[in-house]
C-alpha cells in the first residue's frame, strides 16, 4: 500500500493505492471520476482512454504505480468549465452518441490522434479510431462528427431556427452529459459501506451437484454471507410458460458459468479469495452442445429440463403457415432447397452487467443495468417473496443492451437477497 500523487484535470490528489491497482480503478473509485468507463478491462474496447502526460493510454491495464506523479486528463477535464470542447459539440450536433458508454474514450482517442494529425482523411480517421468499439452507432455519425471538427464546420442550427422544427436535426436531451462523462451508469453509483459480491460458477455444462463445502469461505475474515441455490429456490422467467429459471443452480447445473455459490464480503478481493476456498463435487451428465442433437430423443440420458413435453430438450414448438404452401411450390417457376445453420451470437454491449441493492424501511431498492425494469420488479417480488410495492428498480443510463439486458438476471436477484441478509 502506497500514497501516490496524481495531478488529474489540473487538481492535485494524494491517494492510497495497492500495488496492483489500475489507473482506471483509482480514477473511478478513489478520485470519483467515473467518466472513464470500464468495458473489456483488456485494452480492447477503448472506453477507458485517458491522457497521461499528454499521451493516450488504456487506463484499464495501466498500473497506477507506473504513472505516480503524472499529469492525467480524463473526459471530465476536456470541457472548459462546462463549455463544451468543439469536438464534443460536433458529437452532440451530429448525433454521434447513442448509449454514450464508448463516447468518453472515443473523444479522448480522437483528440490524441488529431494532436499529431491535423488534416486526416476519412480513412485516416477510421484507422485512428479502430481501437475504440461502439456497438450502437455503426460509426458513421462518429466519423462525420470528427470530420466536421477537422473541417471546422459551422453549426447548422442557430437561434433563428428555434421554431423551424420540421426537418431539423435535434440532439438527444442527455447528449451533453454523455460527451462530458457526467452521465451515470449502473456501476457509477457508489453506496456507502457497500459490500462486494463474487460468484463461484459451474465448470460443467450439465452435472449433478453432489456437495458444496463453504466452511473455509465462511471462516475467512471479511466474509459476511455465503449462499447457494437452495437459498433462492423460487423459479422465474420473462414469459408465463418459461418460469423455469432459478437465480442459482439447485441440485444440478445446466450450463458452464451457471452460478453455484455467491459470496458477499467487505472487499472485492476478499470475496474473490473466498470463492477459491469453496469446494464443489459434481457428477457429470450428458451435455448437449449441438442444436440438432438437443432436438433428438435423449434415450435414457437426463434432459436438461425435466418438464420438456417430449423426451428431448425442446422447450416449445411453433409453426407458422400462411396460405397453401404445397400449391405455391407446385406452381412456382423456380424452387430452391437450402438448409441453414446459425449459431448464437453475443449481444456485444460495451457496459458490463452491474447492480447495487439495499434495503431500508421502505423495502428493496436496486440500481441496475437493465432494459426491463418492470419485468425485474415483478420477479424480484416473486423470488424474494415480498409485495411489489416494497420493490423499487432504478434503471440509470444504459451502456448498450440490444436485448442482452432484457431479462431479469440471476445476479440482480442474488445481490438483492444478500443485501437483505
Amino acid at each position: 500500500m502506497n500514497i501516490i500523487k496524481l495531478i488529474v484535470n489540473e487538481k492535485e490528489y494524494h491517494v492510497v493505492a495497492e500495488p496492483h491497482d489500475t489507473l482506471a480503478k483509482v480514477l473511478r473509485e478513489k478520485i470519483q471520476l467515473t467518466g472513464t468507463k470500464l468495458g473489456c478491462e483488456q485494452a480492447s474496447c477503448g472506453a477507458c482512454t485517458v491522457f497521461v502526460n499528454g499521451k493516450a493510454v488504456q487506463s484499464c491495464i495501466t498500473p497506477v504505480m507506473r504513472v505516480a506523479g503524472s499529469t492525467i486528463t480524463t473526459i471530465e477535464g476536456v470541457a472548459d468549465q462546462n463549455k463544451l470542447h468543439k469536438l464534443q459539440e460536433k458529437f452532440v450536433e451530429k448525433g454521434a452518441i447513442q448509449c454514450g458508454y464508448c463516447t468518453p474514450g472515443m473523444i479522448m482517442s480522437t483528440l490524441a490522434y488529431l494532436e499529431e494529425n491535423q488534416n486526416p482523411t476519412t480513412s485516416d480517421i477510421k484507422e485512428a479510431l479502430s481501437g475504440n468499439l461502439c456497438r450502437c452507432t455503426g460509426y458513421k455519425k462518429i466519423i462525420e462528427a470528427v470530420e466536421a471538427y477537422v473541417n471546422d464546420e459551422q453549426s447548422s442550427i442557430n437561434d433563428n431556427d428555434t421554431y423551424k422544427m420540421v426537418g431539423q436535426a435535434r440532439p438527444t436531451i442527455e447528449a451533453v452529459k454523455k460527451v462530458q462523462g457526467t452521465a451515470d451508469y449502473a456501476d457509477d453509483f457508489k453506496i456507502k459501506n457497500a459490500l462486494h459480491c463474487k460468484f463461484v460458477r459451474s465448470t460443467h455444462a450439465h452435472a449433478k451437484i453432489i456437495s458444496i463445502n463453504t466452511r473455509k469461505a465462511k471462516a475467512l475474515v471479511g466474509v459476511k454471507a455465503v449462499i447457494t441455490g437452495k437459498d433462492l429456490p423460487i423459479k422465474f422467467g420473462v414469459l408465463p410458460i418459461s418460469q423455469d429459471e432459478t437465480a442459482m443452480a439447485v441440485e444440478k447445473t445446466r450450463y458452464i458459468g451457471e452460478i453455484v455459490v455467491a459470496i458477499a464480503a467487505d472487499t472485492e478481493e476478499i470475496a474473490a479469495h473466498a470463492c477459491k476456498l469453496v469446494e464443489i463435487k459434481y457428477s457429470p451428465l450428458r451435455s448437449f452442445f449441438d442444436m440438432k442433437e438437443a432436438c433428438e430423443d435423449v434415450g435414457t440420458d437426463e434432459q436438461i429440463h425435466s418438464h420438456s413435453k417430449f423426451n428431448n430438450n425442446i422447450h416449445k414448438k411453433a409453426e407458422l403457415r400462411f396460405g397453401n404452401q404445397q400449391k405455391g411450390l407446385a406452381n412456382a417457376d423456380y424452387k430452391v432447397d437450402v438448409e441453414f445453420d446459425f449459431q448464437g451470437l453475443n449481444h456485444g454491449f460495451t457496459e458490463p452487467h452491474a447492480a447495487t441493492a439495499w434495503w431500508d424501511e421502505n423495502g428493496l431498492t436496486i440500481i441496475t443495468a437493465t432494459q426491463v425494469p418492470h419485468y425485474l420488479h415483478r420477479y424480484l417480488a416473486k423470488v424474494l417473496e415480498v409485495p411489489m410495492n416494497q420493490v423499487r428498480v432504478i434503471k440509470p443510463y444504459l451502456g448498450g443492451g440490444f436485448g442482452g439486458k432484457s431479462d431479469p438476471f440471476p445476479h440482480e436477484i442474488i445481490v438483492s437477497h444478500l443485501s437483505r441478509m
